[in-house]
C-alpha cells in the first residue's frame, strides 16, 4: 500500500484485501507462484536436451549411412569386372 508493504487480509471467503485508513491510496498486489522459475528452468533443460538428443542421433545415422554406402560402393566395385579400354592399334 503507498509503495510499503501491508498485511493480506481475507474478504468474503475467497477475495484479498488490504485495510485503508482515510484518504487516497495506491495498492499494488503481486502473485509469484512458487516453484515457477524452477519449473521453467526444468522444462527449458529438457527441451534442450531433447533437441541435442535428436540432433545427435540424425548426425550419428547420416554419417554411419555414409559408411553403408561407402562400403556398398566398395563391394561392388570388387564384385563388377573391370573393363579396360586401349587406345592404338
Amino acid at each position: 500500500m503507498d509503495g510499503q508493504p501491508a498485511p493480506i487480509l481475507r474478504a468474503n471467503l475467497i477475495m484479498r484485501a488490504v485495510a485503508l485508513g482515510p484518504g487516497t491510496h495506491r495498492i499494488a498486489m503481486q502473485f509469484r507462484t512458487p516453484g515457477l522459475r524452477l519449473g521453467g528452468s526444468v522444462t527449458l533443460l529438457s527441451l534442450t536436451l531433447v533437441v541435442v538428443l535428436v540432433v545427435g542421433a540424425r548426425l550419428i545415422e547420416a554419417e554411419e549411412d555414409g559408411h553403408a554406402q561407402a562400403r556398398l560402393r566398395l563391394r561392388d566395385a570388387r564384385r563388377s569386372p573391370r573393363i579396360e579400354r586401349h587406345s592404338g592399334p
